[in-house]
């Protein structure tokens, strides 16, 4: 929760979803990192800058994430 209300605080939009996915930190919708492995944190990420790549990210990111209400998020 922390982190979420510091992400926010610093500007940026964050959404969440009653699931886990393999997580992505879309920025600018330019750059992407996603994990090497959903399954170990800590095997490392890549950082993505291809424009094909994140066209699709980002389209599939607003696909799953429905706009949200709003307010503040509670644990």
């Amino acid at each position: 929760m922390r982190y979420v209300e510091w992400l926010t605080a610093q500007g940026a939009q964050v959404r969440t979803l009653p699931m886990r996915p393999t997580r992505v930190i879309i920025v600018d919708r330019a750059r992407a990192v996603i994990p090497v492995s959903s399954d170990d944190t800590a095997a490392g990420a890549v950082l993505l800058s291809g424009h094909g790549t994140l066209t699709a990210l980002c389209a599939l990111s607003h696909e799953v994430h429905r706009p949200g209400r709003g307010g503040v998020l509670r644990p």
